[in-house]
């Protein structure tokens, strides 16, 4: 098995296109905000290459604590997928499982 590797990507690089895909409400900010400041950040964000532009995929939340915490970077792993594959990877990242 192949690892792909994760860098640091500029929180302010980001293109937030699929941003309004997501919603989150201020409270889970505040939580991420105490996450980071206690833990640092435990996962990767997910991004995508577009052209010249990196579109985030998945990690919205964490990008916003980071900002606001005025980091600088996040680790960040790139996915292969472009356009409507954006889409279908954060749908897919993000889906609640449900069991009978």
């Amino acid at each position: 098995m192949t690892s792909t590797p994760v860098y640091e990507a500029k929180i302010n690089q980001f293109d937030l296109r699929l941003k309004k895909l997501r919603a989150y409400s201020e409270a889970s900010i505040k939580t991420m905000i105490r996450s980071l400041e206690t833990r640092g950040q435990l996962t990767p964000l997910i991004a995508a290459q577009d052209d010249s532009t990196i579109v985030l995929v998945d990690g919205f939340k964490r990008a916003k604590a980071a900002e606001i915490l005025n980091w600088s970077s996040l680790k960040t792993l790139f996915i292969p997928h472009a356009g409507a594959l954006m889409k279908a990877h954060m749908y897919f990242l993000n889906r609640k499982m449900v069991f009978p």
